[in-house]
């Protein structure tokens, strides 16, 4: 910006003092002329030098349209140097010269520099359209030029034909240069419109000087060494700004754009109000401008011809463009298969006509995830497409194959019965079961499917709706299976939206409750502990199970905050029956996977000490399946736990394929025997395993606790098994916090001495 600025100064500076000199006058005429000649001659090659050095910097077209421009600058120097040496010589001029020659070798270069230059794509017009466009200009201009002062001014009479001819071709040339230049400004792109603009501005100037010159010149009256030299000294000042530095300091608006284009058809309107002129006042034009006027003509015949061409191409393309963005807006652009946008164009063409015969498999791939977490997204998009090629290929030809989305596809049967689509998704299930070589691996997968049919009345979005609902009921039944959607899988599904709707309504309004099962000594009947378990009695309806609403909370994510609600009231009761004396050693509570996380052990201590209890009050009850995705995770939670006193019990052990291992790996004080062990109590295999598991957790210093204890008997065969401890209906039932303390005070009997009792 710093060498932008300074430039402009100077170049302000040689303009001012070229001025003084030029008015005042102070050297003879021929010193001054070489004055003139020689700082004409400096500023077009300072000019060329600057243009220069900014094509190094450049790059592509930019580059090539600097490099011509500035080879043409160095070639109106080397036209100008000419000139001085024969004026410091003494030697005349003649017209034409070598100089002339070198001047008419710089314009076309510098046009070709201008046609070089970015085009923006949002600009019509080719670069014959532009030359033509300055060819309309050039003539229009020549001929007001001609009317208004050449003619008049008797240019060329009495000179020989080359003579005049060169004097003529000079401000012809620079008006066709000024044209293009004009031209190609609305086309450059922005980042060279600054010294495009300022060029034009240049060689305005330039060419009005020219047209002076050519008058004077005719009449044998031409110094450099005058205001006509200051004028083209001004234009060649205004190049030197324009090349200077980065354009980034100062863009030119769109209206002085639209403005700087309008200029060459300035002369076009002058041309046309000149001849009606004429014409209406009868004078007669001469031979020069009749020819110029139908030059003019010609020209702009031609140019819309081009124009029209170029019009045409351009809507071509732009078709071509709308036909190519309408694809890639209805095609998926990884595998090639429409989109979701497609599929549903289709499914709204067949519920529009109550295609019956119209069945949607959705399918989602089976293990996508675990493919992309272990090898990376390139070798899934692979499979990805091998999957739609093989899908493609499974599919009838009038079928419509979709990839909606992730791993997921459509494909939309035409004419076709529920047997016939259920023998499509099992063809198309065996094909994508084979083996996938993606490179060096082979990667096996599997998929479920869901089939909804299109009925009368239907909308798109039910039809998808039915179909996703299908294929989650494919992927509960275990996978690698196709399921039709049934009425009662909707039924459901706005069941199960209601409840978790409710539920997160429940939860922020304190609409939850805590039952307690206790937790019985089986020798004595004595109540231990209790386990808190969740309960939900809407207000307004029956109560709902946990078997329901617990698997809900999972699925939207609201299981944390349920465990830490659990947790709080539990201590919250436990907190209240010590301080009315009732002698409750500690209580249970369930933790759910998504609650055994680092900030596990900060949410436990954090309810205990808001309640004033001890880190031995408090039994946390895991599941096998809670620890199964990442058990060293689980195990570092879990001695942060113990490690303040809180016992770690391992609930539902022996339904896991693990089980045994976990009692090694997991810091557990309890076992809690599931149910199922008691299933075939009584009978000598049943009690064998009994004993031996119990002998096999006593040994690891474990205690060990039986669920699901519903008579005397099962009681007296565990405690003779050596189970210490029990809980189920037949030692007492889950009861709210108030009706449970009696049995906590009682007791409910031991199966020696006293009668079991059975609480209700």
């Amino acid at each position: 910006m710093r060498g932008n600025r300074g430039v402009t100064v100077a170049a302000l500076a040689v303009g001012a003092g070229f001025a003084v000199l030029v008015l005042l006058r102070p050297l003879p005429v021929a010193a001054g002329t070489l004055t003139s000649y020689l700082v004409q001659c400096t500023t077009v090659l300072v000019a060329a030098v600057l243009m220069a050095v900014k094509a190094r910097g450049s790059a592509g077209g930019l580059r090539r349209a600097r490099l011509l421009i500035s080879v043409s600058l160095l070639l109106a120097t080397a036209g100008g140097v000419a000139v001085l040496v024969l004026r410091a010589t003494g030697a005349a001029v003649p017209i034409p010269s070598p100089a002339d020659a070198l001047h008419f070798l710089f314009v076309p270069v510098c046009v070709a520099g201008l046609l070089s230059y970015p085009v923006r794509d949002d600009v019509p017009g080719s670069r014959t359209q532009l030359v033509l466009d300055g060819l309309v200009a050039t003539t229009a201009l020549w001929f007001v030029t001609w009317t208004a002062a050449l003619a008049p001014a008797h240019v060329g009479a009495g000179l020989p034909p080359t003579t005049a001819a060169t004097i003529l071709a000079y401000p012809a040339s620079d008006a066709f240069l000024v044209a293009v230049a004009a031209g190609a400004l609305r086309r450059v792109a922005v980042e060279a419109r600054r010294e495009v603009g300022l060029a034009v501005a240049g060689l305005l100037l330039y060419v009005t000087s020219d047209v002076a010159y050519t008058v004077l010149a005719a009449q044998g009256r031409y110094t450099a060494y005058s205001w006509v030299g200051a004028l083209a000294e001004a234009g060649l000042l205004l190049l030197v700004v324009a090349f200077v530095g980065s354009c980034s300091g100062g863009r030119l608006s769109r209206t002085w754009v639209r403005a700087a284009a309008t200029v060459p058809w300035c002369g076009v309107a002058g041309a046309l109000v000149f001849a009606a002129a004429a014409a209406v006042l009868g004078h007669d034009l001469g031979g020069m401008s009749l020819g110029l006027l139908v030059a003019l003509m010609v020209a702009l015949c031609l140019r819309q011809l081009v124009a029209t061409r170029d019009r045409e191409l351009v809507a071509r393309r732009l078709r071509e463009s709308q036909a190519r963005l309408e694809h890639d807006a209805r095609h998926d652009h990884l595998t090639g298969l429409g989109n979701l946008a497609h599929a549903r164009r289709a499914l709204e063409v067949a519920c529009a006509a109550a295609d019956d015969g119209t069945i949607v498999l959705l399918l989602d791939l089976d293990g996508f995830k675990q493919v992309n977490d272990s090898f990376g997204h390139s070798t899934g998009d692979a499979l990805l497409v091998a999957v739609a090629e093989r899908l493609r290929g499974a599919a009838r030809p009038a079928d419509t194959v979709c990839r909606t989305g992730g791993d997921e596809f459509l494909v939309a049967l035409t004419a076709t019965g529920e047997e016939a689509a259920r023998a499509v998704a099992e063809h198309l299930l065996a094909a994508l079961a084979r083996p996938v070589e993606i490179g060096a691996r082979t990667v096996v997968l599997g998929a479920s499917i869901g089939l909804a049919p299109v009925r009368a009345g239907r909308t798109p979005d039910d039809v998808l709706r039915d179909a996703d609902l299908a294929m989650y009921q494919a992927k509960a039944a275990g996978r690698g299976s196709a399921v039709v959607f049934q009425p009662w899988m909707h039924e459901r599904s706005q069941r199960e939206l209601s409840v978790t709707t409710a539920l997160r309504r429940a939860l922020r309004e304190g609409g939850l409750e805590l039952d307690y099962q206790p937790l019985v000594r089986l020798e004595t009947g004595e109540v231990t502990g209790v386990e808190a378990l969740l309960r939900w009695r809407p207000a307004d309806g029956p109560p709902i199970p946990p078997d329901e609403f617990i698997g809900l909370a999972e699925a939207a994510g609201l299981m944390p905050e349920v465990d830490a609600w659990v947790l709080d009231r539990a201590c919250a009761d436990l907190a209240a029956w010590r301080a009315a004396g009732v002698p409750l050693a500690r209580t249970s509570v369930n933790v759910s996977r998504r609650s055994l996380t680092p900030a596990l052990p900060t949410t436990v201590l954090a309810a205990l000490a808001r309640h004033g209890l001890r880190g031995e009050d408090l039994c946390v009850e895991v599941t096998e399946t809670s620890v199964a995705p990442d058990p060293a995770a689980a195990a570092t939670v879990l001695l942060q736990l113990r490690a303040v006193g809180v016992r770690i019990a391992l609930d539902d052990f022996g339904i896991g394929q693990s089980s045994l291992s976990e009692l090694a790996t997991l810091p557990v004080d309890v076992v809690k025997l599931d149910r199922s062990f008691l299933a075939h109590a009584g009978e000598r295999d049943g009690d064998a395993l009994v004993t031996s598991v119990v002998a096999l957790c006593t040994a690891l210093g474990l205690d060990v606790v039986a669920e699901g204890i519903e008579d005397r008997a099962t009681a007296a065969r565990l405690a003779a098994a050596g189970c210490a401890y029990g809980q189920g209906f037949a030692l007492g039932r889950p009861q709210r916090p108030e009706q449970v303390v009696g049995v906590i005070v009682t007791g409910v009997g031991g199966v020696r001495g006293n009668a079991l009792t059975v609480p209700r």
